[in-house]
Formats: C-alpha cells, sequence, structure tokens
C-alpha cells in the first residue's frame, strides 16, 4: 500500500481558501474569486468531476509535516502553496489581512523556511493579492504587483563581505525592474 502524500490528521473540513483563492483555467475562474462551485464552508458541489488542477492540489497545512496545526488556513487567513515542480513555496494571504504573514508564530516559520529553501535552491515567497515578497535568510524583499508575464528571480551576490541572496522581478520583453 503506498503511503499517503498527506500530513495525518489534517483534512479539509470547513476549508474553502484554495477555492476562492487560486485560479482554475479548466473553470474559467479567476484568482482570488469565488468559484461558482463552491459552497462556502462545505465544499466543492462537483468534488468527483472537479477538473485535474483541483483534484492533484494540497495546500500546505495538508501536505507539508512542517507546517505546524497553525496553518489551518481559515484559522491563519493564509493558505500555503507547495510548487515542486518550479521549486517554489508561496504563501497566499487573505487581501483582507495582509499583514498576517508578519504575525507570530507565522513569520519565525517562514524565516526557518527560507533558510532551508536556500539550501535546496528554492524560491519562497508571501502572495498578497499580485504583491510578491521574497522571503530569504537575511531579509524580506517586497517587489510589489506582479503581472501574467513578470517572474522572479534568485542571484547571488557579494554585500559587505559575504554572500548574499538576491531577488528581483523580471517583465518579460522590458528587461528587469526593481
Amino acid at each position: 500500500m503506498a503511503k499517503s502524500p498527506l500530513v495525518p490528521g489534517r483534512a479539509c473540513g470547513s476549508c474553502t481558501m484554495c477555492c476562492w483563492m487560486l485560479r482554475i483555467d479548466e473553470l474559467a475562474k479567476p484568482e482570488h474569486s469565488h468559484c461558482q462551485h463552491c459552497e462556502e464552508g462545505a465544499g466543492c458541489t462537483i468534488y468527483n468531476a472537479r477538473p485535474e488542477p483541483c483534484r492533484e492540489f494540497y495546500c500546505g497545512y495538508r501536505a507539508l509535516p512542517f507546517a505546524g496545526p497553525h496553518w489551518f488556513p481559515p484559522d491563519c487567513g493564509m493558505m500555503i502553496y507547495p510548487d515542486a515542480a518550479n521549486s517554489r513555496l508561496r504563501v497566499h494571504v487573505d487581501p483582507a489581512n495582509p499583514e498576517a504573514w508578519r504575525a507570530e508564530p507565522y513569520y519565525s516559520d517562514l524565516k526557518q523556511w527560507a533558510v532551508a529553501a536556500e539550501r535546496m535552491d528554492m524560491q519562497l515567497t508571501v502572495a498578497v493579492g499580485r504583491r510578491i515578497i521574497a522571503i530569504l535568510p537575511h531579509g524580506d524583499v517586497d517587489l510589489g504587483e506582479f503581472g501574467d508575464t513578470d517572474r522572479l528571480v534568485y542571484s547571488r551576490d557579494t554585500v559587505e563581505g559575504r554572500e548574499v541572496l538576491l531577488a528581483r522581478k523580471v517583465s518579460a520583453g522590458s528587461g528587469s525592474t526593481g
């Protein structure tokens, strides 16, 4: 029997944060809008026929053992989006409480994860709507609003005699920004 990729004892329950936070192209559902098939507090009304991206997605609360139980999305107002295929971990923050990620114990968790992410050559970001903040071991970089063609690029440089990780936004066709 194959081992479940999910953390034992954790379930979606009444959480529907992924149903309104994420974009689902197969349903023509834009990000930060309620899915027409989501019954708030109850879940998906087309659960057995939901599209592949919905079938394959598990938020970090359910899939990542290092994310403690305090990361339950309805309680913390944030949803962890693990994207192993792109070496990325993103924390989506409910725009109604844009500073939630700075509160404890969440911020301490993010800083610990940033150290591990750097070692594993992964990107760790916080998203508040389209605003992206790169969480680095030595500081946070607010990169501003991202468009559909913008991407995050990490590089290394020597600052004050030590090598540090840098983050910047790169816009398609226009070089780099900020």
